[in-house]
């Protein structure tokens, strides 16, 4: 089973999850995918029902899944995670050490009940492996919470050994960083991993990997898995330089996640500038040279 922390269909971590799961289910697995809807807020999709273009997009690979029940728990809306992201996130809301730590005491008391439900959908379905994906970004902390939980039950009740890979493609420190969605270091709410038999966690290279390892301040390994790009070499390939007009001496850099529709531009606007000011600074210095 996936469980994304996107919130969307469509994404980088969804076609990650797809690869993978195309690999597992050619090898007898059933697959199943959460996309996350009840569990990141500003994406707009919270309790929004699965429709036939969900469907249609993952019939082939996952069977839609989502936590039952999950509406009818005490404090799990909008308003409450959008209050606790508010407060202990990113810090938009001020508050006292008292207040913080009351909302702690309600976010624990809805981690716990969510955390028997999630461990109920589990059984259910039968679950021999899972794949966290993004879970340590604190998107929803409540739901981090619950899963760690649930993982600890599930494996011990199970007898199972590490059936648990935990995929962070970003992180708090490369994620959103002009904005500061998710506040400033030391991030002293979010949930850092923690060190558990049942739990393999990966990340995109070896700076994300170094990192996250200091952050937890926990002896865990991080391994580094990086994504993969499937190109079918059984095609015709065109000279992007002939078709756009772009000179030889021309510098190119390659977006590929461009092509998914959600991802925002102010990334390439940034590089961009940033270029323009190196460039900038080396004529410049060509100049007084």
């Amino acid at each position: 089973m996936f469980i994304s922390f996107d919130a969307i269909a469509v994404s980088g971590i969804t076609v990650e999850a797809t690869k993978l799961a195309c690999y597992l289910n050619n090898r007898g697995f059933e697959s199943f995918i959460d996309l996350g809807y009840d569990i990141k807020i500003d994406k707009g999709n919270f309790a929004k029902t699965y429709s036939c273009y969900e469907k249609s997009i993952f019939d082939k690979h996952f069977k839609l899944v989502r936590i039952n029940d999950i509406y009818l728990l005490k404090n799990y809306t909008v308003e409450f995670i959008n209050k606790v992201n508010n407060i202990l996130i990113n810090g938009t809301t001020k508050a006292n050490l008292i207040e913080k730590n009351n909302l702690l005491e309600q976010v624990n008391i809805v981690a716990n009940a969510l955390s028997e439900l999630i461990f109920n959908t589990w059984n259910k379905l039968e679950i021999t492996h899972l794949v966290i994906e993004n879970g340590t970004l604190p998107e929803n902390i409540i739901y981090t919470k619950a899963l760690y939980k649930s993982i600890e039950k599930y494996g011990l009740q199970k007898n199972l050994a590490c059936f648990v890979l935990w995929r962070d493609h970003d992180l708090m420190w490369n994620s959103k960083t002009l904005s500061k969605k998710y506040g400033q270091e030391p991030w002293y709410y979010a949930i850092k991993p923690i060190k558990s038999k049942y739990i393999k966690y990966v990340t995109l290279n070896d700076s994300l990997a170094k990192k996250l390892k200091d952050w937890s301040n926990q002896d865990i390994n991080i391994d580094v898995m990086r994504n993969t790009y499937l190109f079918n070499n059984n095609h015709n390939r065109m000279n992007i330089r002939d078709r756009f007009n772009i000179s030889k001496d021309d510098f190119l850099i390659a977006r590929t996640t461009r092509i998914i529709p959600e991802k925002k531009l102010e990334r390439d606007i940034y590089l961009v500038r940033k270029l323009n000011d190196l460039y900038i600074k080396k004529i410049n210095h060509a100049l007084y040279i």
